[in-house]
């Protein structure tokens, strides 16, 4: 696959898996039928040539890909049309043909318009219902037979020995120091290597251990919650702890955690400094509070964090949009895998920015406040206020902070990431987050405990209207009528979607309104909003998967189309139809 192999976010941008099944299903299960059927005499494609690009593709890795005929995307358009519709059977051949007798090449100038075209020719009430959800859930089994990976490191440091560490801090905070950080080299220690600060791709965190006993399980059972995101052979744990690794699966938007490991407090000239209490009890009672030992996390090394990044760059709004969107995807991930972050804020969400500045994309990170629990109810007994309810104060939800504690009562955190996330939008804007301290004075702070909807400040006028509207919706106070993370990201996507390229709109436009009118009803009747979303998405799904088809291994693929896959493959007709009541 030449999706993420070669992508603009960086060498260590994972891929997909699946792509040979899926592109010999395709070529030989969906053009053959397609087109021999009409074209008898026509020459077969030739799919020999196919097995080299796939080798090509995949690389070394053995994949096993879960694509089947009966979840094809193209055999699911092609197949409902309607039997006496002459004019979209026509239009669909000629497509085809064209697709076939080009043997693939020149792909873009196939009219991929035409194919969307097709799904209009069904009676309007079926494909608003019925055969549009399972359109969509094809597509989705389609897209599904490719994962997202991280790329593993080739060695995976066990103690700080393993480790060139610098020792001056990227970050600091209450609950620990990040330094980066690289592997040392296998060759004989002796060589001295020039090292420039690109070869420190490892972001190592010292976690602050003021209470846990100094050993290795007493350690990371009191520190569980910062090992949520961890992927990592874990033979060296006890049962316990290995049932909290793996827990969190890969995603693009989340920290990427190759590994863990406890040894000694790291002990610098700037810790003794800027953080002394942390510094091990030992070598001064007086002064040092911290334990001998403590936990480290081996991560990915970041540019910078969100909050730097939108303060020291131009910022375009497209590239504001899709930021927004992958924070949405990170907390729908967690949200679907029954975790709450419980401290949000631009600090705690990495960027990474390529190297030829492209788009950047986003991580979520800092776990240590997280609610993680086996039963993944997100919902945790509240008797008292000494109950732990996660870290910033001014970020936390107004059904957290307003809650009374007592017998039979609960928090629920189900939602309360995506207030939190509203909140962040505004910094994302590049608007003031109301609901912190004000840097002008000009106007008081909102309260999270007492604010009233309509005293929220009005976003930027240039942020696309459909996101306004989701944005002051994440911030209504009553969780139960905020949207479900899984459509707030619809909402980003299919916004971006509309306005990523109006000729390309317009042409779905232009294709609608005849195949709507007097073909089917017998009368002019333009598209309903519905139809036209509908086929915008269905018109990114056959980009996609043209993409992934017919690219070339040159071809470099960015967080864009990653975001376009991630959201594709997820997409349920009822959540694309809570989505749209906010265009």
């Amino acid at each position: 696959m030449p999706l993420f192999v070669k992508a603009a976010a960086g060498a260590h941008i994972p891929f997909f898996k699946g792509f040979g099944s899926a592109l010999k299903n395709y070529v030989k299960d969906v053009l053959q039928t397609a087109v021999l059927r009409k074209k008898p005499n026509v020459q077969r494609f030739d799919v020999s040539r196919i097995e080299a690009t796939k080798t090509r593709f995949l690389h070394t890795h053995t994949i096993k890909s879960n694509f089947t005929p009966r979840t094809r995307l193209f055999h699911s358009l092609f197949s409902r049309t309607t039997a006496n519709n002459t004019y979209t059977s026509e239009l669909r051949r000629k497509s085809a043909l064209r697709l076939f007798t080009q043997n693939g090449r020149n792909f873009r100038n196939v009219p991929i318009m035409s194919l969307i075209g097709v799904t209009l020719g069904l009676d309007v009430s079926g494909v608003m219902d019925k055969v549009a959800e399972k359109m969509m859930a094809n597509m989705r089994d389609m897209f599904r037979s490719y994962s997202w990976q991280t790329e593993p490191l080739e060695k995976v440091p066990n103690c700080l020995a393993d480790l060139d560490i610098n020792l001056e801090s990227i970050a600091n905070g209450c609950e620990g120091a990040v330094y980066k950080a690289k592997v040392k080299d296998s060759a004989d220690s002796e060589i001295v290597k020039e090292t420039s600060d690109a070869d420190f791709d490892l972001a190592v965190k010292a976690v602050f251990n003021y209470g846990a006993e100094s050993n290795s399980q007493s350690i990371l059972r009191e520190l569980e919650r910062e090992i949520v995101p961890l992927r990592s052979s874990t033979a060296h744990f006890d049962n316990e702890v290995c049932q909290r690794v793996n827990r969190l699966p890969p995603h693009p938007n989340i920290v990427d955690m190759p590994g863990i490991f406890v040894d000694d407090m790291l002990v610098t000239e700037e810790g003794l400094q800027k953080f002394p209490a942390a510094m091990p009890q030992k070598l001064d009672p007086g002064r040092f509070f911290g334990r001998s030992k403590t936990l480290y996390l081996v991560m990915r090394r970041r540019n910078t964090h969100l909050r730097d990044y939108l303060a020291n760059n131009e910022v375009d709004m497209r590239t504001r949009c899709l930021m927004l969107a992958q924070l949405l995807e990170g907390v729908s991930h967690l949200r679907k895998h029954g975790i709450a972050h419980r401290d949000l804020k631009s600090d705690n969400i990495l960027v990474d920015v390529p190297s030829d500045g492209g788009t950047p994309r986003l991580e979520i990170c800092d776990f240590g406040c997280c609610l993680a629990e086996e039963n993944k109810s997100m919902r945790i007994p509240f008797h008292t206020r000494d109950l732990y309810m996660g870290g910033n104060s001014w970020l936390m939800a107004p059904e957290l902070v307003t809650e009374t504690p007592g017998p039979g009562k609960f928090l629920d955190f189900c939602k309360s990431d995506l207030w939190a996330v509203g909140a962040i939008a505004y910094e994302i804007f590049g608007a003031e987050n109301p609901f912190y301290p004000s840097k002008l004075n000009s106007s008081r702070r909102l309260k999270n405990v007492d604010y009233k909807e309509e005293e929220l400040p009005p976003l930027p006028e240039d942020v696309p209207l459909p996101i306004k509207k989701l944005v002051r919706a994440l911030l209504i106070r009553n969780p139960k009528k905020r949207p479900s993370a899984s459509v707030a990201a619809a909402v980003v996507h299919m916004a971006m979607i509309e306005s990523t390229d109006t000729t390309c709109g317009s042409q779905v436009r232009n294709l609608c309104q005849p195949m709507v009118a007097d073909k089917i009803f017998g009368k002019s009747r333009p598209p309903s909003k519905l139809q036209v979303k509908l086929n915008q998405v269905l018109f990114e799904s056959l980009t996609l998967l043209c993409q992934l088809t017919f690219s070339k291994d040159s071809e470099t693929w960015d967080i864009v189309s990653v975001m376009n896959f991630l959201f594709l493959s997820q997409l349920t007709y009822a959540d694309f139809k809570e989505a749209l009541k906010f265009f």
